[in-house]
């Protein structure tokens, strides 16, 4: 009998593939419901793994999956992207099967009700005020103070949060923000925005399972104003202190949420004065955090994610005491590739265990000051985090993308 796993819609980069990948080793049939087939050309899905289905109706998830149960048994439900964590918790909860309680997923996903909430039991985070018109975002910047951080309550990847260091600029990104009626993935999206104090300290995520810290991550970000992940180093460097403040803030947060189920991805600055939540992401990381872990302890996250969707028990045993690091190779210019080149000069490196280039000549990019300017990526993995550190940033150095420039359209189609 097909036991059967679904994924509603999936990342398109990072973890998408990977998912598909760990549940057919596991015996599992994975199956992508999608409204978009053509969106999953480069993850290599074979025909019988996608199913076409208009994926922001929940009757018709509801319905493709009452179908595959009569052609297998249907084991798990879930999905490896922000956009549909939810729909997919819903669905799963309507068979009987293990997901997150969908009142947690969504006090996280909307970044106001989060704030809200964590302020209310004394958890820190930036000051903050929605806004759901130009004139309320420029009152709201006022009264927060310079510099601030605008972003939509509801995203992911740093796609649209932008740093205004004055009134012509929050009025400018507000504008944006509040015009764009659907986001990259063509869903509607919320006539409200979120203004933030900027938090200044360096920036870390912590990766959770259930109740369990499984490891804390430092982030390398992008030239201001924007927020892009450049890098990760797992596990981050960091001072016993240090790390004991983090722990005992994400064990708050994640008990106050009743956060006891499945992986999350908690975002914070450690300030002077201790730890500031940013965000809690109730879904696996992405940006290839869970195979840093992978590299560094041995711990599968993925497979983890998968086994407790199924509605069975993971390991989260460390195997190993390593070091990863990983530096993407970013969009500098708008255009199309012409040429690239140091590939095999950055995988010659000592500690180098992976290069993907998401990208090839012919290809046209933009640059959008988010996730999207990803175009490739190197990971070192080491027992040394000094080595893996200097050898990712080495390996990305040699990589060089060279451009013609051209006239671009905008375009929300994810990449």
């Amino acid at each position: 009998m097909t036991t059967w796993v679904v994924f509603i819609e999936s990342n398109t980069s990072g973890t998408g593939r990977l998912f598909i990948q760990r549940a057919a080793d596991y015996g599992l049939k994975p199956i992508l419901l999608t409204r978009n087939p053509t969106l999953y050309k480069s993850m290599g899905l074979e025909e019988e793994e996608v199913l076409c289905v208009d994926t922001q109706d929940e009757d018709a998830l509801f319905e493709a999956c009452l179908h595959l149960g009569k052609r297998g048994r249907l084991a798990g439900i879930t999905s490896s992207s922000e956009y549909f964590v939810g729909a997919a918790a819903c669905l799963a909860s309507r068979f009987g099967l293990p997901a997150l309680a969908i009142e947690v997923i969504e006090s996280c996903r909307d970044k106001t009700r989060l704030c809200q909430y964590l302020q209310s039991v004394d958890v820190r985070v930036p000051r903050f005020q929605e806004a759901g018109s130009i004139s309320a975002a420029i009152e709201a910047a006022q009264y927060i103070g310079f510099p601030a951080v605008l972003k939509p309550v509801i995203g992911t990847g740093s796609r649209g949060v932008k740093l205004c260091q004055n009134l012509s600029a929050v009025e400018e990104q507000a504008t944006r923000l509040l015009r764009q009626e659907r986001n990259e993935r063509g869903l509607s999206e919320p006539r409200r925005i979120l203004v933030q104090e900027m938090i200044v300290g360096s920036e870390f995520s912590v990766e959770t399972f259930g109740d369990t810290i499984i490891g804390i991550t430092a982030k390398h970000i992008g030239i201001p104003p924007f927020f892009v992940e450049t890098g990760h180093d797992y596990p981050a460097r960091l001072t016993s202190q240090s790390a004991l403040q983090i722990e005992k803030i994400v064990r708050k947060v994640l008990h106050s949420l009743n956060y006891n189920w499945g992986p999350a991805h908690i975002e914070l600055r450690l300030t002077e004065e201790g730890p500031v939540i940013i965000e809690v992401n109730p879904r696996l990381a992405g940006g290839y955090i869970p195979e840093l872990v992978l590299y560094a302890q041995g711990l599968d996250l993925i497979s983890a994610t998968l086994i407790a969707v199924v509605g069975q028990q993971p390991q989260l045993k460390k195997e190993r005491n390593h070091f990863a690091s990983i530096r993407f190779l970013m969009a500098t210019a708008e255009g199309e590739i012409v040429n690239i080149t140091g590939i095999d000069e950055a995988r010659a490196l000592p500690t180098v265990v992976d290069i993907q280039i998401y990208k090839q000549a012919g290809d046209v990019v933009q640059v959008y000051g988010d996730f999207r300017d990803r175009i490739g990526h190197v990971i070192a993995a080491h027992p040394s985090s000094e080595l893996a550190i200097s050898c990712a940033e080495q390996a990305h150095k040699c990589i060089k993308f060279a451009y013609n420039p051209s006239n671009i359209k905008d375009s929300y189609e994810e990449r």
